[in-house]
């Protein structure tokens, strides 16, 4: 099996795959949203085992031409090169997103009635009377949902959390957090419109999406 041969399978695969809302059958549309519902979101299995299977496909076509099984016609050199540069990657990154898929929590991001909660920025449960405001920007290709927080200096954040943490504002004590959609069972849209239905039942400020091509997380 050659590249190509693995790429217009891994396309079928992809094409074959049910619509996500399908995959999500728990994940109402927005008129059938009320703030009494608990919203629980863990780590999406399929994009996992996605990215999973495009390392593989990687790592065996990189294989397949540093052992010799696999020869190049064009520039064979500078191809034994990139394959023994890709293959160990692929192996790499095969085995930290097995990591991933292990050590991840059941549920990251919750919602409910008493404000939300994602672990992989911070531990506590940020009340809604703490949220200025939510906005939905895509940065670098892409897209995160920010929480303006008031009272910022008391939010512990998690170890791992690489967001938004230079635009500390001490006068107001406020602080901006983003909560990432990307590896989330659920689809961007669907969270934004749950966001909105709180903002809307408790009277935050009006929600805004901003598309910026650049990178603004803080250091």
């Amino acid at each position: 099996m050659n590249g190509r041969s693995i790429i217009i399978s891994f396309h079928v695969i992809l094409r074959a795959l049910p619509p996500h809302t399908m995959l999500n059958p728990s994940h109402r549309r927005p008129e059938q949203l009320h703030t009494s519902t608990i919203h629980e979101f863990g780590l999406s299995r399929l994009k996992i085992a996605l990215i999973i299977v495009g390392l593989a496909a990687v790592t065996f076509s990189s294989g397949r031409i540093v052992f010799g099984y696999s020869e190049l016609v064009y520039r064979p050199e500078w191809g034994y090169f990139i394959s023994s540069v890709c293959m160990p990657i692929g192996v790499c990154g095969i085995g930290l997103m097995l990591c991933t898929l292990i050590a991840a929590p059941q549920t990251l991001v919750t919602i409910n009635a008493q404000g939300i909660k994602d672990v992989r920025v911070s531990p506590d449960l940020i009340p809604w009377t703490r949220i200025q405001s939510i906005e939905t920007r895509k940065m670098d290709r892409v897209w995160q949902i920010l929480l303006r927080v008031n009272n910022a200096s008391q939010l512990a954040f998690s170890p791992t959390y690489k967001g938004f943490r230079g635009d500390f504002d001490p006068a107001s004590d406020t602080r901006t957090i983003n909560i990432s959609p990307a590896m989330l069972n659920v689809d961007r849209l669907v969270l934004e419109d749950i966001l909105r239905v709180y903002q809307r039942a408790l009277g935050l400020g009006q929600s805004k999406m901003v598309v910026r091509e650049r990178n603004e997380y803080g250091a």
